[in-house]
Order: structure tokens, then sequence, then C-alpha cells
């Protein structure tokens, strides 16, 4: 964060090594954090002129989407009608259990890992921060962690969270966090 950065500043001594890395440090974090604002900005110039330049806005209003995601989570799932449920959307995504069933044994494994990498491992990394500001996000997060672990827990946020965003896609809805609850982010 910039705090981070003034802080390393002020601390870093130009006149010992480490202070000099430190420098450098900041000015190359610095420039990538500018580069980064570059190329969102041109992700927006470019949404804006296609059709889905509300449901980009509307998508980013959840708290951990920012432009990169929700570029990616429109140009990816292409056309929010083409999933009938929230299941079928899951399991493109690869984020449902893997099953081995023989007879009357049923037996769960990991994510299936089908579908896209890229979105898969996007809607995870944003969970983290996501599951953070949304208190149902967070209490399902919470209560899976306790059971399977913090790895599990925060692989069902993940699908919790795609599963909102398709439907405000796909609905035309606006972010509510008062509207959410354990129950409706399932």
């Amino acid at each position: 964060s910039e705090k981070v950065l003034v802080w390393l500043e002020h601390e870093a001594s130009p006149d010992d090594a480490v202070g000099i890395v430190f420098g450098a440090l900041v000015r190359i974090a610095r420039d990538l954090t500018h580069e980064i604002d570059e190329l969102e900005a041109e992700i927006r110039r470019a949404t804006k002129a296609r059709d889905e330049a509300k449901v980009f806005t509307r998508l980013q209003a959840v708290p951990g989407v920012g432009a990169l995601t929700a570029a990616l989570f429109i140009s990816e799932i292409g056309d929010p009608g083409r999933f009938g449920s929230a299941e079928q959307l899951s399991s493109w995504l690869g984020l449902v259990p893997s099953e081995f069933s023989s007879g009357g044994r049923e037996k769960r494994g990991g994510i299936t890992r089908t579908g896209n990498k890229r979105l898969r491992a996007q809607l995870v990394e944003i969970s983290w921060r996501t599951a953070q500001h949304v208190p149902a996000l967070n209490a399902v997060y919470e209560r899976i962690k306790r059971r399977a672990g913090a790895k599990r827990a925060i692989v069902a946020v993940a699908r919790r969270l795609a599963i909102i965003l398709w439907r405000m896609w796909r609905d035309g809805t606006e972010w509510n966090p008062k509207r959410l609850s354990t129950a409706t982010a399932a």
C-alpha cells in the first residue's frame, strides 16, 4: 500500500545498503502500480465501447472485484444465459468437488479443476479480500474453515462469489450486501 511505501521511504537510510535496496524497491513498486493503473484504465476504455459496459461497472461494486477481474469474468463467460443454473456455472469453472462412487459408496475429493483455469484462479485470489469485507461470505469462510481448512473454505467462497457475479449479470441486479445472506450466497 502507499502507506507502507511512505513508511519504507522514511525508514530507509541512503547511507547504507539496506536503505539503497529499499529505495529501489519502493521506486519499482510505484512504477508497477502506475503501470497497473494505466492498464486498468485502458480496459475501462475498451469495455465502455462494448455492450457489457454497464455489467463491467456493476460487477466492480463487489468488494475485491476490480477492472481486471470484471473484464476477465465478462470475456470468459461470454453469455450468462448459456448456464441454466448456478451448478452448471460452478461445474464449468471447476469449482465443484470431484466424486468417486462405486456401488453404495460415495467419496468426494478436491475440486474438479475442469473448465477455465484463469478465471477460477482469479476468483479464488480475490475471494481472500472479498471474504474480509462481506460478512455473509466471511461467515461461510469461517464455518468451512473450522471443518475443512482455509484453502477449501476460500474455494467455497470463490464458488459463491462466481454465482453472485453471474446472477448480477444475468438478472441485471446491483450489488447489495444487505440482501446477501449465507443462504442466498450458496
